[in-house]
């Protein structure tokens, strides 16, 4: 019974959506253009936001689709009405991210950081990109733009930082991400159970780095 009116809501969702092609700077529906400049965007973004709000918190994954979808639509009207909206453009990298599309992620996240190379957001959320592929070198690289820009007590970067250094055996630099991490959230017990397993660590240890590349 769940599943049936999953699908009907699902359904809903996909035909209550407009399919637009894009077209020389205008927006195509059955043959008809439509000047995206006229489109109200404050209420496009609220929409966006929204579905991509109930996607980040939806168990279900057909519903979770529909709603990326959903969003997806309205970052993408947003960033054709207003180009260098550059919270439309991150936003689209984050869903393409989610949906393992990579070149299209990349895609967005270069654009939005072609806009604005210091934006905080498209940093950390670029570096999310390569620290979920397992590419740490690059996650690295765009986790520090994010602290030097504008995140220096992000909890999630830093916690992310300090695994980065530990697989790279850096301990001492992990050991300050994780003590940097357990000051704004003292209560996190991964984070303190971390910071001991660095303070029992012998530098010189070559078990430790065995354990380490094991792993």
């Amino acid at each position: 019974m769940k599943t049936y009116l999953t699908l009907i809501v699902v359904v809903i969702f996909l035909f209550t959506t407009p399919v637009y092609s894009v077209e020389y700077g205008s927006v195509n529906k059955d043959s008809a253009f439509v000047d995206y400049k006229s489109i109200d965007t404050s209420q496009a973004l609220k929409r966006a936001d929204l579905y991509f709000g109930l996607a980040q918190t939806e168990a279900d994954e057909v519903l979770k689709s529909a709603y990326l979808e959903k969003a997806k639509y309205e970052y993408n009207v947003l960033s054709l009405a207003k180009f260098d909206d550059i919270h439309s453009v991150i936003q689209l990298g984050r869903i393409y991210d989610v949906q393992k599309q990579d070149r299209y992620a990349k895609s967005y996240f270069s654009r939005a950081l072609g806009l604005d190379y210091k934006n905080p957001s498209a940093n950390y959320y670029f570096a999310n990109f390569y620290y979920d592929r397992k590419d740490y070198k690059k996650a690295l690289k765009y986790y520090r733009k994010a602290m030097e820009y504008g995140l220096p007590d992000d909890i999630n970067l830093l916690k992310n930082m300090g695994d980065i250094f530990e697989k790279f055996a850096d301990i001492k630099r992990a050991n300050i991400c994780y003590k940097r991490a357990f000051l704004i959230d003292p209560s996190n017990e991964y984070i303190a159970d971390k910071i001991r397993e660095m303070e029992e660590v012998n530098y010189n240890s070559a078990d430790y780095y065995n354990r380490r590349n094991s792993r």
